[in-house]
């Protein structure tokens, strides 16, 4: 066997959220997240189905994106949908699925991380959002870097059963970065270096992958891990 270790899959949000769904609540969850930019922000989510030259079938359904926005001292707990956590401040941006966490310190730059967006453009809104609140209140709020990208969550499917152990043993001696362990997680665990990713892979041929920044890059990884079932 090959020992998972569980911190790679608790390296973000996104793969915590793996581990407590199934594929189906979280397809669920996709078509919620995407009706609610349609309705709240009227941003066009990026959250769509695709098909490689292959025929394999993959959804981007929800990004993690930076900003920096510099403020005067703000209690941030006293505006709507803010309230304080033990890293910072959270913004629940009403009927959606999408978080906002704001830390630093008061007399600093704040770093916003937007948890679940669909789109950038999603994102920006999130981030003038908190702005114009602060501005509200009579305290100045400025963004000084716009929202990128920090991590693409992407699912999808081979759509070919996968015998795990086998295929896992086989990378093993091939030198490739894998993990399995079924009994504590169900899916194989492979680090791809170009790009830099964490692949899952189960035994349906369903897939996830973490750690994307770039939408260019997601095909290439699902080749890559395509070549190595063939």
């Amino acid at each position: 066997m090959y020992p998972i270790k569980l911190g790679l899959v608790n390296k973000t949000y996104f793969i915590i959220q793996l581990l407590n769904r199934s594929f189906a609540v979280m397809r669920k969850a996709q078509v919620a997240i995407s009706t609610t930019v349609d309705t709240v922000t009227n941003s066009e989510s990026e959250a769509k189905t695709h098909v490689t030259d292959d025929g394999i079938e993959y959804t981007p359904h929800s990004m993690i994106h930076k900003a920096i926005v510099r403020m005067d001292p703000t209690k941030l707990e006293m505006l709507d949908d803010f309230e304080r956590t033990d890293s910072g401040h959270k913004f629940t941006p009403k009927d959606s699925n999408v978080r906002v966490m704001v830390t630093g310190r008061d007399w600093s730059k704040k770093r916003i991380l937007i948890y679940g967006s669909t789109s950038t453009e999603e994102a920006e809104q999130y981030v003038e959002t908190i702005v114009n609140r602060i501005n509200g209140v009579d305290h100045e709020a400025e963004i000084v870097d716009r929202p990128v990208i920090t991590n693409i969550a992407v699912n999808g499917d081979f759509n070919t059963a996968i015998q795990l152990e086998a295929f896992v043993t086989g990378l093993a001696e091939q030198k490739i970065d894998v993990e399995y362990e079924p009994e504590q997680f169900p899916g194989a665990i492979l680090k791809l270096s170009e790009p830099p990713i964490t692949f899952l892979l189960f035994s349906t041929g369903r897939f996830v992958i973490q750690g994307l920044r770039d939408f260019e890059d997601i095909q290439p990884a699902i080749k890559q891990v395509q070549s190595l079932l063939n």
